[in-house]
Parts: C-alpha cells; sequence; structure tokens
C-alpha cells in the first residue's frame, strides 16, 4: 500500500469517528439528538444549494459568471467543521 492510500484511509477512519459526537440539536421528526457527521453533511449540502442565491463574494476569487461560490462554500463548511475537531 503506498503511503497517499495509506493516509487516506487513516483520514476516512478518523472522520467516521464524528459519528459519535453528539451535538445539541435534535433530528427533525426523531427523539434523538444529530451527530457531527449528520450536522456537516446537512451544513455542506445547504451551502451547495444556497450558494447560488448569495452575491456577496467572499473575496476569494472562485466565483462563476453569476458570482455564485457553491463548491467554494461547500469545501468551507467541510473544512471548518473537519478543523474544529
Amino acid at each position: 500500500m503506498n503511503d497517499r492510500l495509506k493516509k487516506q484511509i487513516e483520514f476516512m477512519l478518523e472522520i467516521d469517528k464524528m459519528k459519535n459526537l453528539y451535538r445539541q440539536t435534535y433530528v427533525l421528526h426523531e427523539d434523538r439528538k444529530e451527530n457531527d457527521a449528520e450536522h456537516s453533511w446537512h451544513l455542506a449540502i445547504l451551502a451547495f444549494l444556497l450558494a447560488e442565491h448569495s452575491n456577496k463574494p467572499c473575496g476569494c476569487g472562485q466565483g462563476d459568471e453569476n458570482g455564485a461560490y457553491p463548491r467554494h462554500c461547500r469545501d468551507r463548511c467541510r473544512r471548518h467543521l473537519l478543523l474544529r475537531h
């Protein structure tokens, strides 16, 4: 196994631990609290879906011709959530 693949597998195993970190927010229509993995997934999807409605660039220069930043917003959310742990 090469070094890059080994590091990728280690990373996947590490972020899998997010499923065991529970937040204070309850899951809609369920009687349980959301875990960090669910929170991260929802935030990334919402950022991706709603980014097209933002006409405010973040200064990164990553926007498309309409000023939307869906990929950049999604990636920033992922980094934020992963770097918190």
